[in-house]
């Protein structure tokens, strides 16, 4: 897994956490309006991608974001059969949110690691994990995604989790691949991030 952790910044009020699915600008970034920003673009060799951010805005909120990345015609899925695709995902994030002797301070990090999923074409489910953070933890990221079989490729939606705390997830999948965008947040914590998988 790689990762990066950047020094802790400290302010005196207590922000706000937003986080929500946005539609990347022209340059593909999500990142509008933020400063301090854990995230990237990331797109496959179609031009296929996500978007993700984490960062500061000029309210002193935190805001976590993540939108598709669409420049080719997706075919929908199949109505049958099952497919294991692999690839990786990746998160942005502030961590340790918490205010200590009425200074607030955090951890912003950035990190990305292998991400193995299967897709059951006939019952519409993308369901998977990446490896554990450790010996008898539980998956750095699980996913839990639903489509409709033979139906649009933009409907995947369901869920990740990640830290124990549970996200929101977008995407689109085929027979051959899928991509995903996520969200989430608790008091403390606050992420944003994608995969991309596909079959070998």
């Amino acid at each position: 897994m790689l990762i990066a952790i950047s020094a802790c910044s400290s302010s005196t009020t207590e922000p706000s956490i937003t986080t929500d699915f946005r539609t990347p600008n022209i340059n593909n970034s999500v990142a509008d309006g933020l400063t301090e920003v854990e995230g990237g673009s990331i797109a496959d060799s179609d031009g296929d991608g996500f978007s993700y951010a984490v960062g500061t805005g000029a309210n002193g909120n935190y805001y976590g974001y993540a939108g598709m990345i669409r420049t080719t015609g997706i075919t929908p899925p199949p109505t049958n059969g099952t497919a294991t695709m692999t690839g990786s995902y990746y998160i942005g994030a502030y961590k340790n949110i918490t205010m200590i002797d009425g200074a607030l301070t955090k951890e912003g990090g950035s990190y990305s690691d292998t991400l193995k999923l299967t897709a059951d074409f006939g019952a519409g489910t993308l369901i998977g994990a990446s490896a554990p953070a450790g010996p008898g933890a539980p998956p750095v990221l699980s996913v839990n995604a639903t489509f409709t079989p033979g139906g649009t490729s933009d409907a995947l939606a369901g869920s990740v989790t990640h830290n124990g705390v549970v996200g929101d997830l977008n995407g689109f999948v085929s027979a051959t691949k899928a991509i995903g965008a996520y969200h989430g947040s608790d008091d403390t914590f606050v992420y944003a991030g994608g995969f991309t998988v596909k079959t070998p």
